[in-house]
Parts: structure tokens; sequence; C-alpha cells
């Protein structure tokens, strides 16, 4: 290396230090960036979860407080019992005692809920009982709210209001009273206070915070109107209004229609972050908030130390690069020190070494002038020394390019305007004074004096016609196997006797992480980590023993650390003396279906661990409810049979309730727990004979005689004089028609139920058909789905969990049964069964 190439080499490393330097700087920036800004959306998505989590847990509550007062409401006003008692003292408002009577009755419910008070008020609004004496005999101030209830015959809540009479704050819920005759009498008044459950609920935060809170508002003409009282406004409920031109307000866009996570000022002109919600069945909305200066109060904390932090990092990153470059160049000084001697000595040496060696060497001067051509650059270019010196190089040299067969000119030129060494295209042949055309490799250097001057520039030509014919024949046959060697999806390789690979296509380059072969060139796949040890002995144990192995699973290492799954084959390479030469194979990348596999295995354990323990669940939890409840059903028949000389009507009424509501319990569990085993696949058929008359249908309809009689409903059973023998579940099969005949029994008003078992070519046919209520056509695809019914709600009309047809439907595929249903809306259904040939007997 000469003087002025140290030098160059110098200013590259300084440059290259100012470089390092500055990307480290910048890498050092750009992280303390990215995780600023990852640390702050982190804590913005927290607080955005936690004001979702708060708002919509409080919005589930007050919907349920706010249905549950409904429910008392509709359950006392519907009250048989008190209704009758209602009309009693209408018919004679003197009798105190029945007064007293009524008055006892709702006082139990005020103080059971916690009501405010509880009137009873004529349909003009007279007030004609109230729990509250200082309020009897007034008239009730809201007429609007009353007409409501009496109109739409449903219970109406008032909104959130200052009552000035009480000076409080009051919300009233307000239901009609119908007599037996169904009409209008009365309507009951349930007043509450919102300030001793509602506000409360509202404003309580389940953690601790500085700022954060939650309102409930609602919108009042052209403004919000913020009900409950405000952390951080000395206030009563109902004082804070803001207009709705006020879009920043979180508040505002609640009642606008926006829903989720919002920013913007608060009433205090605060910066907050929010969720907004509405709460359904009601004109309220909820807003959960937080100051954004809390939530990002333990950012800016950070944000300090991470400044901090960084500027030591990069003061120290600068010191240890003025220090590298200090060094560096007291070593660059030194290498010059010694060059500068050695050159003298070199330049004697040049004259010999020209003309010794093996390539052809030509030199000029600055201008192109031929000063020297050795013995090898004669018999290439077919001039002499002596005849070429003092000429033009290009008129010396002649250079064809091989691909456009154009001539190569100013080589002396490109030399002198790099000032360095260059390496001249491989394809270019050299054209003799004979007019040969040879395929050489060519190179060029400027000559530099003891001044670090340039004085010239040397050539150096070297013969390439075998390699050249070699390359050719070599292309030729390369360009066969190329495009599928590159292109295939899968890895192919080829490794030596001792394990190191000696050719990859992209594929497996890929496959292992790797950018380019010359990265693992030579190496072993356990040696750079991508396969353990132990795997790879056996694999090469196989392919030494059998020459050729087939999809052989390994794991391997990715360079990033990522494990893969592989499927590799591969054949040993001999050649005519059946000496080993190499091994060639393929490897496929099998990860992904791997990965799925487990997955799903996973998933398959978990779904069984799961099915398990709800069976578990659920057969403890029956237990634990059919036990007491049995005791206590029992208990109340005994209590029944020991006093039903002397029960009222009203007395034995509420025990024919407890009783059905306790079977009703029953069967709800029974049904789910047979839906369980339904749905886990843990019930067992067991076959057995039995007679579909005799042990099924008639049983089952004793059962409901008397339900049948109570409502006059005709019923018929229609058979052939034959027996109906089958070899099939018992269990299942009475289950099925139990539920089918419970349906018609329940559903049917008036009218009939026909029951009608008929033999059709080789199989029976069971029909239940009613003329009960039927089912309309959008809800007839719904009826085999579990825990629905067409009609919902608390107030509907008929009792069940909606079980019954989707059990029926299980044991009916287990059964080997057909099920169809047709139903009219308002005429009837038809339900037929029909059991196939292998049940028969």
């Amino acid at each position: 290396m000469n003087i002025k190439e140290l030098l160059v080499k110098k200013l590259v490393k300084k440059k290259a230090l100012s470089v390092w330097a500055a990307v480290i700087i910048s890498i050092l920036i750009i992280g303390a960036a990215l995780y600023y800004s990852n640390l702050r959306n982190d804590i913005k998505i927290d607080a955005h979860r936690e004001l979702e989590t708060i708002c919509k847990l409080k919005v589930r509550q007050i919907e349920r407080w706010y249905n549950e007062r409904k429910d008392d409401l509709e359950i006392v006003s519907q009250s048989m019992i008190l209704v009758q008692r209602l009309e009693e003292w209408f018919a004679n408002r003197n009798d105190t005692l029945i007064r007293n009577s009524i008055r006892d009755r709702i006082e139990i419910i005020r103080k059971s809920k916690d009501y405010k008070n509880i009137f009873i008020v004529s349909t003009q609004g007279k007030v004609l009982l109230s729990l509250d004496k200082d309020h009897e005999f007034e008239s009730f101030t809201d007429s609007e709210l009353l007409k409501q209830s009496i109109d739409h015959q449903k219970i109406i809540v008032s909104d959130i209001f200052f009552c000035s009479i009480e000076n409080d704050i009051q919300m009233d819920y307000i239901a009609p009273i119908f007599n037996r005759q169904n009409e209008i009498v009365a309507l009951f008044i349930f007043r509450l206070d919102p300030k001793e459950y509602l506000f409360p609920l509202v404003e309580q935060w389940p953690i601790y915070n500085k700022s954060a809170e939650t309102v409930l508002v609602k919108q009042m003409d052209d403004s919000v109107q913020f009900l409950n009282s405000l952390r951080h406004l000395q206030n009563n409920p109902l004082d804070l209004k803001v207009s709705l031109k006020d879009v920043n307000v979180p508040a505002v866009q609640a009642v606008l229609g926006s829903k989720g996570v919002y920013e913007g000022v608060d009433y205090r002109n605060t910066e907050v972050i929010s969720y907004l919600s509405e709460i359904p069945g009601t004109n309220w909305f909820l807003i959960s908030k937080i100051d954004k200066s809390e939530v990002y109060a333990e950012l800016n904390y950070r944000v300090v130390i991470l400044i901090t932090f960084l500027l030591s990092l990069i003061f120290l990153t600068a010191v240890g690069f003025a220090w590298i470059y200090s060094i560096d160049k007291e070593k660059v000084y030194r290498q010059l020190f010694i060059r500068e001697k050695e050159f003298t000595k070199s330049l004697m040496q040049f004259k010999t070494i020209l003309y010794s060696i093996g390539d052809a060497v030509i030199t000029t001067d600055k201008a192109g002038i031929v000063q020297q051509l050795n013995p090898v650059a004669e018999r290439m270019t077919g001039w002499t020394e002596e005849a070429a010196r003092g000429r033009n190089f290009d008129e010396v040299i002649q250079l064809i390019n091989e691909s456009s067969g154009e001539l190569i000119e100013n080589l002396v030129s490109k030399v002198l305007q790099k000032e360095s060494i260059i390496e001249f295209s491989n394809h270019t042949f050299l054209k003799s004074k004979t007019q040969n055309e040879i395929p050489i490799a060519s190179g060029g250097a400027p000559i530099i004096d003891e001044h670090n001057e340039i004085i010239g520039v040397v050539l150096v030509f070297r013969d390439q016609t075998f390699k050249y014919n070699t390359e050719k024949a070599l292309r030729e046959s390369e360009s066969r196997y190329k495009g599928i060697y590159e292109n295939a999806a899968i890895g192919i390789y080829q490794i030596d006797k001792g394990g190191n690979l000696i050719l990859a296509n992209p594929a497996f380059l890929k496959m292992i992480g790797v950018n380019t072969f010359n990265d693992i060139k030579g190496k072993a796949l356990i040696r750079k980590g991508f396969a353990s040890i132990e795997s790879r002995a056996r694999y090469k144990s196989i392919l030494d023993e059998k020459g050729i192995i087939i999809d052989y699973e390994d794991k391997w290492k990715r360079t990033d650390g990522k494990e893969i799954y592989v499927l590799e084959s591969a054949r040993a390479i001999h050649d005519e003396n059946n000496e080993l030469i190499f091994y060639e194979g393929v490897v496929l990348d099998i990860t992904e279906l791997k990965l799925a596999t487990k997955e799903l295995t996973s998933a398959r354990d978990k779904a069984i661990a799961m099915e398990k323990i709800k069976s578990e669940f659920l057969a403890q939890m029956s237990h634990e409810i059919r036990t007491p409840l049995n005791a206590m059903l029992s208990t109340i028949d005994y209590v029944r049979d020991e006093v039903k000389d002397k029960l009222s009507f009203d007395a034995q009424t509420v025990f024919n309730i407890i009783d059905n509501s306790g079977k009703r319990i029953i069967d709800t569990i029974q049904s789910i727990l047979n839906m369980s085993e339904l749905q886990s696949g843990s019930y067992e058929i067991i076959k057995s004979k039995f007679d579909l008359v005799a042990d099924i249908i008639n049983p089952v309809i004793d059962l409901y005689v008397q339900r049948i009689v109570e409502k006059k409903v005709k019923l018929k059973f229609e058979k052939p004089d034959e027996d109906f023998i089958l070899q099939s579940d018992f269990y299942s099969t009475e289950q099925i028609f139990k539920n089918i005949f419970d349906n018609a029994v329940k559903f049917t008003k008036q009218g009939s139920i026909t029951v009608r078992l008929s033999k059709v070519k080789s199989h029976f046919e069971l029909a239940i058909i009613d003329t009960g209520i039927g089912i309309s056509p959008e809800y007839l695809s719904k009826i085999f789905d579990p825990f629905t019914q067409e009609y919902q709600g608390y107030s509907r009309p008929y009792d069940g969990c909606g079980l019954g047809l989707a059990i029926t439907r299980k044991y009916c595929e287990l059964d080997n049964i057909e099920l169809k249903i047709d139903s009219i809306r308002g005429k009837g259904t038809e339900v037929t069964l029909i059991f196939k040939n292998s049940d028969l007997l």
C-alpha cells in the first residue's frame, strides 16, 4: 500500500467514524422516540380500557337497577290478591281495616326496596293512599305521566326531577291498576330518591384516582343537563347545564350520538379522556372521564429520565469515537513512515518484477504513451517492446467488448481519473497485431513517484482462453437447471462428507433466515446452530445406512431464533468407484402445518377438560338445588294437607303457585342437565324393548289429564288396534314425547289436542296435533335453538327456558327418529315423529 493510499484510507476511516457516530446517535434518538411513542400509546390504551370497562359496568348496573324497579311495580300492580283488596276498598272507602291491610302490604314493599314513598292515586290524579300521610288526599302534580300510563296501559317512568313541595330530587315509577274486568281503576306511584342508590352508583370510582369521575347527563332543549353532583364542582344535582354548541365537551358529544372514547374538555374547561355510552331504555347518557394530565403524569417523569439517559449515551458515544479516531490516526502515521522507507527499494525492484511476471504488463506515461512491455505482453499483442515504445496505447492495444463487439478506448484515462486500481470487465477480448482475438482479464493502476505524484499507468492482462472455454461450457449447462434451482419453492442443498454445506438455493436460505449463501458456505448445520447434534447424527446414520432418507421430520432454529419444523429428503451421490462425493437433498417447511396441528390438539384437550368441568358443575349444582327444593316442596305439601280444610282461596292459590314454581325449577334444571349431556356427547344410548303406547304415551298423558280438564280442552287418542313395540332408548324416547305433548298442552287454550299413532309402510308415525297459538314463520327456523322462545321478556305469557325442542331434536338424532313440524300462526301445530325400520319389532 503506497503513501497516497494510506492517506486516502485515513480520510475514509475518519469519514466512516463520523458516519458511525452519527448513525449510533441517530439510532439512540430514534429508539428513545419510539420508546416514548410506544409508552405514550400504551398508557393511552390502558386509560381507554379502564374508562370503557368502568363505563360499561356502570351502564349495566344502572340498567339492571332501572329495570328491577319496573319489575317490582309490575309484580305489585298485577298481584291478584292486592287487586282484590283494592276493589273491596274502592267499594267501601270507609273500611279502615281493608285500607290498613293494603297499607301494610305496600309498606313491606317500600321497606324491602327502600322506596321513598308509595302512592295509590285515582285516574284523575287524586292521592287515595300514601305511605307518607302528609301527601294523602293531595293531587298528583304530573297529570301528563298519569295520562300516558293510562293511555298506553303500561308502566311509565318519570325523569329525575326537583320536587318543589318536598324540596328534593325525586323519580317516579307509575303503573295502572286493573280490576278483574281488566279496567283501570287506579294507579300505583313508586317514588324513590336517586341520591340513595343511583347517584352513589354513578359517582363511585372503583379505584383511586385524583381526577376520574362518572357523570349522568340528558338532553334538555338546547342544553345538556348534568343529573348528579359533580366531583370537581360544588353543585346540587340538576344544577349544571352546558350548551349543545360546546361540541368539545364529552357530555355534548354523548347527547349528539357519539359513543366510545372521546377526548375533549369537561365542564371545568380541562382536557380529559372520556368514554361515552347511552343507557338503554332511558334518555340518559353516562360519561366516564379522567384528566389527561393525570393519565400522562407518569409519562412526563419517565421522559425526564429518558432524556437524561439519552444525553449520557450520546456523550459517551462521542468520547468513544474520538478516542478510536486518535488511535487510528497514530497508526496511519506510523505506516506512512514505514512505507516511505520501503518506497525507494520498491522502485529498484520494479523493473525486475515487471519483466519476470507471468501476466502481460504494459506501462505508459500520463499521456498514454507506451513505455514498457514485458515478454508476455509482446507475445500476446504481437508488438515488440522496441516497436511499441513511444506509440499511443490505443494504437498498440485494441480491446473489444464481448457483448457489443465495440472497441474499448481510453483505458489509461479511466485509471488516471480513478487514481486507484481498476479491474476491467472479464468479458473482454484483446485483438493482437496479427488480428487474433484472445479473451483476457485486465486491470490497471496509477504509477506514483516518491512525491506521491502520478507519473504514469501500469496495465496488466491475463490470457483467459482456457477459463473462457470452460465457463462457456458451464454456462450452457447451468442455463438448463438454474431456473428450476433458483425458483423452487422448497429448499435444495448439497453437503460434503463432513456435513458442510456446499450448495443451497434461495428457498433454503430464506427458510433458515440467511441472506446470502456465503454466510453459511462450508458450515455444518449443527455448527451454525440450525439443527441439534443428536438429530443430525440420527439423520446421517440413516442416510449412511440406506443411502437415501425420505420425509425425515426435524426441528431447526433460524438465525433470528425462531424455531421451524421441516420435512427433509436426501440421497448420497457416489462416483464411478462407488466413493461418496456428497449428499444432496430437499427440505420442506412444515411449521404452519405443525403449529396448526398442535393448536388443534390443544384446543380439543381444553374443550374436553372444560366440558368435564361443566358437566361436574351442573351435576353438583343440580344436586345442591334439587335436594333442598324437593325437601321444601315436600314440606309445603305436608303443610297444605294438614290445613287444607282451613285454607282460603288466596292461600290455596299461593300454595299452588309455590308448587308449580318448584316443579318448574326442577324441570328447568333437568333440561339443562340433559342439554349438557347431549352437547358434550356423554349421553349413553341404552336400547331396550318397550311398548310405545303402554309404557310412554299413556303414562305421559295421565300426567297432563288434570291440566287438560281444567283448560276445557278436548283430548283425542287415535290408533289402530295393534301393538307398537320398539327397540330403542326408553328415556330419550319418553322425553321426546313428553316435551312435544307438554308444548301442546301449554300453548292450547281452547279447542283440542289429538295424538295419532299409525303404521305407514314399514315404520311408525306418531303425530301430536293441537289447535293452539301456532308458530310464526319467522320463528319457525329458530325453534330448535337452545334458550330461545317466541315470546320473550319478564311479562311473557308462557313459562319455560326454551330447551325443550332443542333437547327433543338431539334425542331424535340419537334415536334415528325423523322429526317434522308444521304450524300456522293462530291455528295450531302438528308435530310428527317417524320411527325408522331398525327400531321396530
